[in-house]
């Protein structure tokens, strides 16, 4: 039996369909393999429900199938995940200590959950923050003498809830895929700086070496 985690929202509802390679599935014949749904919908009440298993059949045009075989090895998967953002973070905290602890294993415990390893954080803010930030709006701050170190707007949101997740996976590491939404607003080109629009390029030409080395401070605070 094969698992995916199917999600919708609204009405909608995502399905995936998958052909087993020469009409076997480890070992399982091909009209006996099935593909086990587990189902999170708005409007049906479903959170992580398993639903009906669904047969592998011949229900569909032979040129859109999806042939997955282990005969030859493609690129690596590096994890399974989701985003750590401020949002999260503050409904997460919003919950009860005993709710909190449950949410994580649910999430990031291997045997008990669904085990993610890969999690995705924001540099600076992003659409998911209750307002713009970042760690150095000194304008004009070339050799970063004001950037936090210290990385304290996240120390008090998202830097917990990471923290909680590495704790629960109990020495599994967990990946972070880190990517910024925007610079700060002082490197941006335009007379309204702001981090919530941008021209096209965004970045000041004399700020490409800043921001770079903007990266680099980040990660070092991180960890």
């Amino acid at each position: 039996v094969a698992s995916y985690l199917v999600t919708g929202g609204g009405a909608g509802r995502a399905a995936l369909r998958v052909e087993p390679h020469l009409g076997t599935m480890k070992g399982v014949p091909f009209g006996e393999a099935c593909a086990q749904v587990v189902e999170t919908h708005k409007n049906s009440g479903h959170r992580l429900s398993e639903t009906t298993c669904v047969p592998f059949e011949m229900d569909y045009a032979a040129l859109n199938t999806i042939d997955i075989t282990n005969a030859d090895l493609g690129q690596e998967v590096v994890g399974f995940g989701g985003a750590f953002t401020e949002a999260s973070a503050l409904v997460w905290q919003g919950l009860s200590e005993k709710n909190q602890k449950r949410f994580i294993e649910l999430y990031f415990n291997q045997e008990t959950g669904i085990g993610f390893s890969l999690g995705r954080v924001h540099i600076n803010s992003c659409d998911f923050s209750v307002n713009s930030y970042s760690f150095d709006d000194v304008p004009e701050d070339f050799d970063l003498k004001y950037f936090d170190h210290s990385v304290n707007h996240d120390a008090r949101t998202m830097i917990p809830m990471i923290k909680a997740a590495m704790e629960e996976a109990d020495g599994r590491p967990i990946n972070m895929l880190a990517s910024p939404w925007s610079p700060p607003a002082w490197m941006k080109r335009g007379k309204d700086q702001k981090m919530t629009g941008s021209e096209k390029p965004g970045l000041r030409r004399d700020c490409h070496d800043v921001w770079a080395n903007y990266f680099s401070r980040w990660i070092d605070a991180y960890k």
